[in-house]
């Protein structure tokens, strides 16, 4: 029988980083969301072989400070709680250097940051759990995070990838709902140097839709509007405008993007009668919900969602 010991720090990162990367599209969301919750109005994703090569998210956020950039990389370093208590009414999208640890577990990863106001930008590299020392560089000021050669001391991951164009399909779905979750920010896809995704930041909903949906869609959907205890808001198609799979469901709650059973039952209780049968609306609808309302940790990314008193929601999206 062989003896139990403590694994170390590096190999018990790669094991731990399974929960949080499983490939390109995991990293360019989590990556996207920090830079959310760093204020950024604006928002780069640059692209080659589909992430597999590289994937750089540049933002235009509040920027991280030499020491911010050698605690952001250690596991449960945090700027977003201070105690378990504040998991019960989170206001962010993640916890800002938590995936950082994962990530750089199984890629090269490169940070260069700079402070607004600040006259001079700091850069670090983390590679097989070494954390340098920052050194300074000219840069703009934000965040610009670097992956290069995502899985490449975990082989037995990355065979399980499929191919390039797969994994970009995943990332421009993500950044899609990204798109539809922010209309105040902008954001850009790019691959290979070629623009894949273009949104303007105005802040209007419909404008976002048309970036993500073309004018097509855009010109179908009505838009929905209630505000009471909860807010909804939103568009969602006529009954002339449906698709053959619910992939074109689009819920947030709170900005985030998440699946429910829940509300895709409501949803198509609105349309019972009015659609074929195996056929499925286009929708777009924010919820604004006090956070206590839902539990958003019963999933390890946090995408789905269960909500402590769904017939509250019901009566309202259903009015």
């Amino acid at each position: 029988m062989r003896q139990i010991k403590v694994l170390d720090p590096q190999t018990a990162n790669q094991i731990a980083a399974g929960e949080v990367v499983e490939r390109p599209v995991s990293v360019v969301k989590e990556l996207v969301e920090n830079s959310i919750d760093a204020g950024a109005t604006r928002i780069k994703v640059s692209l080659r072989e589909g992430g597999l090569k590289m994937i750089q998210v540049g933002d235009n956020g509040y920027g991280m400070t030499p020491s911010d950039m050698l605690m952001a990389p250690k596991r449960h370093a945090t700027s977003k709680i201070e105690s378990a208590e504040d998991l019960n009414r989170l206001h962010t999208l993640g916890f800002r250097g938590e995936a950082l640890p994962s990530i750089a577990a199984v890629s090269k990863l490169t940070i260069t940051s700079r402070l607004e106001g600040s006259y001079v930008g700091w850069q670090t590299a983390i590679e097989d759990g070494t954390i340098n020392e920052p050194v300074e560089t000219g840069c703009p000021s934000g965040t610009i995070v670097r992956v290069e050669d995502l899985f490449y001391n975990t082989p037995a991951r990355k065979k399980f990838l499929k191919s390039a164009n797969t994994e970009l399909g995943h990332v421009s779905d993500m950044i899609g709902r990204m798109i539809l979750s922010h209309p105040n920010i902008a954001f850009e896809l790019e691959h290979e140097e070629k623009n894949i995704l273009k949104s303007p930041g105005t802040g209007d909903l419909a404008q976002a839709v048309f970036a993500v949906y073309g004018g097509d869609v855009a010109r179908k959907m009505n838009e929905i509007n209630y505000h009471g205890e909860e807010k909804i808001f939103g568009f969602v198609s006529r009954p002339e405008l449906t698709r053959s799979t619910r992939h074109y469901y689009n819920f947030f709650v709170n900005g985030r993007y998440v699946r429910s059973s829940e509300l895709a039952a409501i949803l198509e209780e609105a349309f019972y009668t009015r659609i074929p049968a195996k056929r499925y609306p286009v929708a777009v609808v924010h919820f604004t919900l006090d956070p206590q309302a839902f539990d958003v940790n019963v999933h390890p990314t946090k995408l789905e969602i269960k909500f402590r008193n769904p017939s509250v929601l019901k009566s309202s999206f259903l009015r």
